[in-house]
């Protein structure tokens, strides 16, 4: 609701957003942040290629353009002339109708109406029409226009070519040798140059299309099989009344990263494996049976999320897609230590990032932008999240700071000493400042 609004939690709390980040201090970043990997290639293939297409527009509308060279107007143009004076007009017209259409009525009348009066002033101001066109015609089948392009025919192949080609083979040559010993190509405009620039974008580009498709033919299965099939390893009910939460102490980040480093993990995997660990510890405390599994629901939350307002909200500051996990349990009988706990949930995170993307992308997109309660009927939307409740019974939320080790302050001048966050009833990783804690809310009758 508060996104549909344009607003952030921070516009409703009496804090002063952090501006600045604590020198010398990186932020670390969540793999639940881009599960979806953005194509990379494929927007730097496309700006390259309008930016070589809109310099070849450009010397094509300074040589043909009758604005741009009124001499053209004077003499009656060949056909070719005439063909590229035509080319321009419509080029023309088109941007002058997408720039008219904003301004005037959306119907089909108008439209027609506008577009056929800008018709009339881009052919008038380049004198395009049926006489032209006929006495282009006639121009280009004059004796003396044929004699003349007949001689520079016979130039460019008899005496031009001869002379250039050899000085092509050797620029080419030359590129080619650069692109061995210096690694890069300095000449752009050899054919050399053009491959060197282009071949690494299309095949790369090629990889992030079939990427693309990837996900969206495994995706049906994955959401039917990984997600919707998947056992309910908890007996849910739905009750209401007083909730209860807990939290654990402060632990210091600087510890998660080091266990990070050592383990070859991610932080949040790190974190995973502790909540995993406490979950095995309540299962063992109450004498409940102990899963080999939990399936839990995760996403990250930005703390400028929460703290950040007006001009200090980024794009990356909302909060991430759901990546749905079967999260290990530990079984104190069988003796597991907590570094296979933590590789069995290192595999198991790596394969849902794997095979999630869409799902990650879509749900991401209706915290944002509701997309999905505008595409799909409400009451399909409402038993299919029921039923993902019941199935998925634990909701983790990683909370992750931009500005490590910066404290919050209200607007009276009083320092935030901690924070925690819970979009109920869910186990939350909360980071603030220089520490994390695990904390979890729950309703007061099951616990």
């Amino acid at each position: 609701m508060l996104l549909s609004e344009g607003l952030n939690i921070g516009d409703l709390l009496p804090l002063i957003p952090p501006t600045r980040p604590n020198s010398g201090t990186q932020p670390s970043k969540s793999p639940l942040v881009e599960v979806f990997r953005k194509p990379v290639v494929i927007p730097a293939l496309k700006e390259k290629a309008t930016e070589e297409l809109s310099n070849r527009w450009n010397e094509f509308v300074a040589s043909y353009d009758p604005l741009e060279r009124p001499e053209l107007l004077k003499n009656t143009p060949t056909f070719f002339e005439f063909l590229c004076i035509s080319l321009i007009t419509l080029v023309s017209l088109v941007k002058d109708c997408r720039k008219g259409f904003r301004v005037i009525k959306n119907d089909a009348y108008s439209k027609i109406k506008y577009t056929f009066f800008a018709a009339l002033r881009e052919t008038e101001k380049r004198q395009v029409n049926v006489k032209t066109f006929l006495l282009s015609i006639l121009k280009s089948l004059d004796p003396r226009n044929v004699i003349v392009l007949i001689f520079r025919y016979f130039y460019f192949f008899c005496i031009y070519l001869p002379i250039r080609i050899p000085i092509i083979i050797y620029a080419e040559i030359k590129a080619f040798f650069t692109c061995l010993t210096l690694g890069y190509c300095p000449y752009p405009y050899t054919f050399v140059g053009i491959m060197y620039t282009y071949v690494p974008l299309i095949y790369n580009s090629t990889k992030e299309i079939f990427y693309i498709l990837l996900i969206l033919v495994s995706a049906p299965k994955t959401i039917l099989q990984d997600i919707l099939l998947q056992k309910e390893s908890l007996q849910t009910i739905t009750l209401c009344g007083r909730k209860s939460v807990a939290w654990s102490d402060p632990v210091k980040i600087e510890t998660i990263k080091t266990i990070s480093k050592q383990t070859a993990v991610s932080e949040t995997e790190v974190m995973l494996s502790a909540i995993s660990m406490c979950l095995a510890k309540y299962f063992t405390q109450s004498n409940q049976n102990i899963p080999c599994d939990l399936p839990v629901t995760m996403r990250n939350v930005c703390s400028n999320y929460i703290f950040a307002t007006g001009p200090n909200i980024k794009p990356e500051d909302h909060v991430s897609g759901i990546l749905c996990l079967n999260l290990p349990i530990p079984d104190p009988e069988k003796d597991v230590s907590l570094l296979e706990n933590l590789l069995e949930i290192k595999n198991k995170f790596n394969s849902a990032l794997e095979k999630q993307g869409l799902s990650h992308l879509l749900t991401m997109l209706q915290t944002k932008f509701g997309i999905l309660t505008m595409f799909l009927p409400s009451t399909i939307l409402s038993v299919y999240l029921k039923y993902l409740s019941r199935k998925y019974a634990v909701v983790v939320t990683e909370v992750t700071s931009r500005y490590p080790n910066v404290f919050q302050k209200t607007l009276w001048g009083q320092e935030v000493t901690s924070v925690i966050y819970w979009r109920p009833p869910q186990a939350n990783t909360s980071e603030y400042t220089a520490g994390s804690k695990i904390s979890v809310q729950n309703i007061k009758k099951i616990v």
